[in-house]
């Protein structure tokens, strides 16, 4: 069963639109749930509901082993789970669940069939077109057909009576965040309402065309756009603000990031607290929240935040919040308030990774520290907590998506939950991005944690790790380039029709920067003395060739401020250091920076490095090659960590050149790399190529 959209006031003035034409009824909303279960262990399953008053009901055999329930429902949510030869199992197949009377029950949100609903199944802006698809179903025991549509001026609307498909038109749209109402028109003045919201003039058309830069805010840039000062310590703030971000965006722009994944903005305790190395640690990074919805005023408050996200629209950059629903500070009116036996894990001092307390055996209930309470999301009303508050920041400042801190931390359904209701408050999934930090080890069975959380009902993204991992391991010559192959062949086949986009990345704030660790540095105590800023020409040569990699894969590429410019650091949280001033960086450095720019544009341009299918064309220890085709546009790309000159033999066909260098090749045939190197062949006369 559909659940019905939230749908927000709109402000704006709508225009009516309406036509004389017989009224022939499009498609009913059925008013009857009906649940699906099979037989596992050849006993007659029952359900056990709360619409069955909580005692085990007879399922009606179907055929192939197949049960069914049905009956109607009221509007709402509603939990249920099968019982087959004495034991409870919630369903398999439901995309929602809660932790309800002891046990994880499986969710249905049931919509009101006695009123008409009009469904978005798509919403596309482009700077010259926004068009909105959506279908009219008419209520279940009153069928009625369309009699007019409103939409906001300026839409050409038109709709199918038979079909109940209606489509909403406005060329040459006005450019920022919007959002869309339409209304459909039925019998006694009764109206479907739908609203969608989206970003008109994005730099990327659909997510999986996005580049993301990693903003770590309080490091970022001062409230001038100045360059701030190393902070006293690792663990205090550097005085990053929202309007610092906003200062940067000529600069973020021009690396040719399409979307900025924001450091947490909820507002966060003053004052400094003991980490667990012993340290004081100040909440510089906003993963401490202190209010589920407030903007911490130390980067701003709430009118910086206004001023960056307008600022970042206008010039067609995404904006992603950081959410962290998986604990609070001790400080959280929540906290402070609540039942904690009921809302909150009880900690009895199991803090993460701490003796007795296995981050394995204790992921979901283990407290990051002390004063940080782990949320019980086990519990309905925390659950539907973080949703509402999830939707709080996407709708009261206009936000695109979201990054989920710490996925494997909290209950699978809580996360899909969350993930529904960002989905809800767009009106579109398209119009939204849900991307998870699953944070894994390397290998298959990081490969296989991730896949535990795909699928069309929960993550849209994930952070790639697995390939981190593989990557760091051959750019430093640990491992070969074949590793790389053998992790991206196994996400193939582990994630295939999960409809996830990899979220490619050499790095982020949890781990040592790539810099430090290429050139060898003590990478293990970020309170000593730090690791140098490293000028060495095969370091930078190796973090080039790993943006190469990075930016030349399916998914969504993700760079984390100041990789750009291999900036150094240990271990969390040196290796969050202020992005430096231009002034200090050298010329060879902000080559890289150049480079990096130079993979982005590339990119951004070639549908083929967006959207193509992989092919697999070398795989050896120092060499590495790949095919990427959308119908007719091809890119072929080719990486080598010889220190020396190398070549390829390339079983392709055709007339190439090397988009980064203008080198022309003739394949099939021998394809040269310099020393560490990287090359991106377009075919000949392809726009792309030496833009």
């Amino acid at each position: 069963m559909r659940g019905a959209v939230a749908a927000a006031a709109l402000s704006a003035a709508l225009c009516a639109c309406s036509r004389d034409e017989p009224l022939v009824t499009p498609p009913s909303r059925s008013c009857e749930t009906r649940v699906w279960a099979r037989s596992l262990s050849g006993a007659p399953p029952r359900i056990v509901a709360d619409f069955t008053d909580e005692l085990p009901v007879a399922m009606t055999p179907s055929r192939d082993g197949w049960y069914t329930w049905a009956g109607e429902l009221s509007p709402g949510e509603h939990t249920y789970t099968f019982d087959e030869g004495g034991e409870r199992a919630p369903d398999p197949l439901a995309p929602l669940g809660v932790f309800q009377g002891g046990e994880w029950r499986s969710l249905i949100d049931v919509s009101d069939c006695a009123s008409p609903a009009l469904e978005v199944d798509s919403a596309r802006a482009s700077p010259d077109r926004v068009e909105l698809r959506a279908r009219f179903v008419s209520a279940g025991r009153e069928p009625s057909s369309v009699a007019s549509v409103r939409a906001p001026p300026g839409f050409e609307v038109s709709w199918d009576p038979a079909s109940g498909a209606v489509t909403a038109i406005e060329r040459a749209p006005r450019a920022g965040k919007r959002r869309v109402a339409l209304d459909a028109v039925v019998g006694r003045g009764r109206t479907a309402h739908a609203e969608v919201s989206l970003l008109v003039g994005a730099r990327h058309a659909e997510w999986q065309d996005a580049i993301v830069l990693q903003v770590l805010t309080d490091r970022l840039r001062g409230a001038d756009g100045r360059a701030l000062a190393t902070p006293k310590t690792p663990g205090h703030r550097a005085g990053g603000t929202l309007d610092g971000v906003r200062a940067a965006l000529p600069y973020i722009e021009a690396l040719g990031a399409t979307a900025l994944w924001l450091s947490p903005l909820y507002r966060n305790p003053t004052g400094a607290f003991a980490g667990r190395d012993g340290h004081a640690y100040e909440a510089y990074h906003g993963y401490w929240p202190s209010s589920s919805r407030e903007v911490d005023e130390a980067i701003g408050g709430e009118p910086a935040l206004r001023r960056l996200v307008e600022a970042a629209h206008a010039r067609g950059l995404s904006v992603l919040a950081d959410l962290v629903p998986n604990h609070v500070h001790e400080q959280h009116p929540r906290y402070a308030t609540s039942d904690r036996d009921g809302a909150f894990h009880v900690s009895d001092g199991c803090v993460c990774g701490a003796l007795g307390c296995d981050w394995g055996a204790k992921l979901l209930t283990c407290w990051f520290a002390p004063y940080l309470p782990d949320v019980r999301l086990e519990a309905p009303q925390q659950m539907r907590a973080a949703r509402d508050d999830a939707v709080f920041w996407m709708q009261e400042y206009e936000l695109d998506g979201a990054r989920i801190d710490a996925v494997p931390m909290m209950p699978r359904a809580s996360t899909r939950y969350l993930a529904r209701g960002l989905r809800q408050q767009a009106g579109a999934r398209e119009q939204t991005l849900v991307m998870g930090e699953v944070f894994t080890g390397e290998g298959a069975g990081g490969v296989e944690e991730i896949r535990y959380f795909l699928g069309p009902d929960a993550l849209d993204s994930a952070f790639d790790f697995p390939l981190m991992w593989a990557a760091r391991a051959a750019l430093s010559g640990a491992a070969g380039l074949d590793g790389i192959e053998a992790v991206l062949a196994h996400e193939e086949g582990a994630w295939a029709g999960s409809g996830t986009l990899p979220a490619r990345i050499l790095g982020n704030h949890d781990v040592p920067r790539l810099a430090s660790e290429l050139a060898g540095d003590r990478l293990d105590d970020p309170w000593g003395a730090p690791p140098p800023q490293t000028e060495s020409p095969s370091v930078l040569a190796r973090i080039a060739l790993g943006h190469a990699l990075i930016l030349t894969l399916p998914g969504i590429p993700v760079l984390y401020q100041g990789d750009e410019l291999a900036l150094a650091g240990a271990q969390d949280p040196d290796n969050r250091r202020v992005l430096p001033d231009d002034d200090a960086v050298s010329p060879a450095r902000r080559s890289l920076r150049a480079h990096v720019a130079s993979l982005t544009r590339l990119r951004s341009c070639s549908r083929a490095l967006r959207r193509g299918a992989r092919a697999p064309l070398v795989s050896a220890t120092r060499a590495l090659a790949y095919a990427r085709r959308d119908g007719d546009d091809e890119a072929i790309v080719a990486l080598s960590t010889e220190e020396t000159t190398s070549s390829l033999s390339l079983s392709v066909t055709g007339e190439f050149v090397d988009a980064l260098t203008g080198d022309a090749f003739t394949l099939p045939g021998l394809v040269t790399l310099p020393p560490l190197s990287a090359r991106v062949l377009l075919r000949r006369g392809d726009p792309c190529a030496m833009r």
